[in-house]
């Protein structure tokens, strides 16, 4: 409605527009002031309009407004009747479900009933029975009475368990040693089928069984002892037991001493330990000693299972941490793997007792800078190590020699005996002469 309203009012508008006309020259005031009351009376009817299209439009606004309220109300309805459909069907769900416990509940209620009346039977069945038992029970203990008492019957009834025990356990262990499944088996599951098995044979037909098996080890016992006197046989065992004991003591002796040799043993063993950790680790801190001086880095990797060393080296990795480990020596320069072997040989060198001390042309891949500090290095290992002789031979110039000793007394501040070095230079090979 507001709609249609609104499109007149458009129309009406759109249709006093196209009417105004175009304002002519006028040669006289009157025909002037006539065509301007005509233009007046069309601005107020244009304005009337606007008022009637503005007042249409709040119309349309109100109406829109309250459609969308009837809308919103209109589905919020149907969200509810949509919520109580399905309560509405949860609730005859459940009612069904009820419907189903309570039959089956009354077919259990039947059963029960029946089981009832069925236990009630048997149990007057089992008093029946016990009544039977304890009357042949009485008949039983009087006839035992007579026999012997009731604490030798006990007595002889805890011999029997402990001798069918020791049976039990000796045929499980047996087993084991050919079972590999009871062998499998655990101690707890083991003890309580030990328990069973037990009880198992403490039966009437068992304890026959087993006093049969006692009989015939005490005869086949008489046979081999080679006479059925008891009295001789008791003698013999007294001599035997007597024996047995000696043997005994000895054994716990030799037993003892051999805890303290193992004891002993261990700790060698522990103080072995120690010394070989703290080998490696003086080893591996005087080989790192020895790279630095030349701004390398390294370590030393021992596997004491396997029999092997191996040797990382980083060139020029003392300040630069960035720098790749090399296992295999053979990537490195002749100079780094030389000055490597020097290192090496002065760490191992700590903790060897050899008196003498010899290195061939250690420094015969080296330039004269590695060369100097590798001669200085053991020239100063040497005076630090006075109680052992060195010989080093090298193919260099003998100089280099007496320039590492000269930096040496420099940088420790020392005066070093004429004694301590000796320099010999051998004589070149005659010219005829042939190599062996």
């Amino acid at each position: 409605m507001a709609n249609g309203l609104k499109n007149r009012v458009n129309t009406e508008l759109h249709r006093l527009m196209m009417q105004t006309p175009e304002m002519p020259r006028f040669e006289d005031d009157e025909e002037a002031g006539t065509m301007l009351t005509q233009l007046a009376s069309i601005q107020h009817e244009l304005a009337s309009s606007q008022i009637q299209l503005q007042t249409a439009e709040e119309a349309l606004a109100l109406a829109e407004q309250s459609h969308g309220q009837a809308v919103k109300q209109a589905k919020e309805e149907q969200t509810r009747i949509q919520e109580q459909m399905a309560e509405g069907k949860r609730l005859r769900e459940q009612q069904m479900e009820a419907v189903s416990k309570l039959a089956e509940l009354d077919g259990r209620h039947s059963a029960a009933v029946s089981s009832r009346e069925q236990v009630r039977t048997n149990l007057a069945k089992l008093r029946r029975g016990v009544e039977v038992a304890e009357a042949r029970l009485q008949q039983v203990l009087t006839a035992a009475k007579q026999v012997c008492s009731r604490s030798m019957g006990e007595r002889a009834v805890q011999l029997a368990r402990e001798f069918v025990s020791e049976a039990v356990r000796k045929k499980l262990a047996s087993k084991q040693q050919r079972d590999r499944q009871l062998a499998a088996m655990g101690e707890e599951e083991l003890r309580r089928m030990h328990m069973r098995t037990v009880e198992a044979s403490m039966d009437y037909a068992g304890l026959e069984k087993q006093l049969a098996i006692v009989n015939s080890n005490i005869a086949k016992a008489a046979a081999e002892a080679g006479s059925n006197d008891l009295q001789e046989l008791e003698i013999r065992l007294a001599a035997q037991s007597k024996t047995a004991a000696t043997r005994y003591r000895a054994y716990k002796r030799m037993e003892e001493m051999m805890q303290r040799f193992q004891t002993s043993y261990a700790n060698q063993m522990q103080s072995f330990e120690r010394l070989r950790t703290s080998l490696m680790d003086i080893t591996q801190a005087k080989f790192a000693k020895y790279l630095r001086r030349r701004d390398h880095d390294g370590k030393l990797e021992f596997n004491h299972m396997e029999r092997t060393l191996k040797l990382l080296v980083r060139p020029k990795g003392k300040n630069n941490r960035d720098v790749q480990a090399v296992e295999d020596l053979k990537q490195l320069s002749g100079g780094e793997r030389s000055f490597t072997t020097v290192a090496l040989l002065l760490a191992i060198g700590e903790n060897t007792e050899s008196p003498f001390r010899c290195n061939d042309e250690f420094d015969v891949f080296m330039d004269d800078v590695n060369r100097r500090v590798a001669t200085e290095t053991l020239l100063e290992f040497a005076m630090e190590h006075s109680m052992f002789q060195y010989i080093f031979l090298t193919p260099q110039e003998i100089a280099t020699v007496e320039d590492a000793r000269q930096q040496l007394m420099k940088r420790r501040r020392i005066q070093l005996p004429p004694a301590f070095l000796r320099t010999v230079k051998m004589h070149p090979p005659r010219p005829n002469a042939v190599q062996a």
